[in-house]
């Protein structure tokens, strides 16, 4: 009986951490490139396809602070040595960055495959953000935002 209960636990265990592994964290990061809150995300392609980077920046989504935020328009940007393909079962990081104004940023750095800089203003204060890559959404992660002048 006792072995029956281990057992029961451990599968029960199991199946807990594999739903939360396809659950991942956007972590905070912090770089003077972006100008602004930034985030790093491991995405995870859990489908039976490919997908390329073209189609995966078109579908990500932000929520922040429960509002959804989508892709509209077209996509700009280059791809020095090809594009990238992630292939079923791949992971991959994109840096995100939360754009306080409209300068420009260099090519992704911190590991990151792909960076989208994303223009969002924010108030000062606490918010929240969520990211779906790849059809799945992240854990929310809690920040804080200060509005600074800094000297040039």
């Amino acid at each position: 009986m006792k072995f029956a209960v281990g057992c029961l636990f451990v599968a029960s265990l199991y199946a807990h951490v594999e739903g939360q592994a396809q659950r991942r964290q956007a972590v905070a990061l912090f770089s003077n490139v972006e100008q602004g809150p930034a985030f790093m995300l491991e995405c995870l392609n859990t489908s039976a396809a490919a997908i390329r980077a073209p189609e995966l920046i078109r579908e990500i989504a932000l929520r922040v602070d429960g509002k959804l935020y989508e892709h509209t328009g077209g996509l700009s940007g280059s791809f020095l040595g090809g594009i990238p393909v992630f292939e079923p079962g791949q992971s991959w990081r994109v840096m995100l960055g939360l754009r306080q104004g409209s300068a420009g940023t260099k090519s992704s750095d911190f590991g990151a495959v792909l960076r989208i800089p994303w223009l969002l203003p924010l108030e000062a204060g606490r918010h929240t953000i969520a990211v779906r890559c790849a059809g799945n959404w992240s854990e929310e992660t809690e920040f804080y935002w200060e509005n600074a002048i800094v000297p040039r």
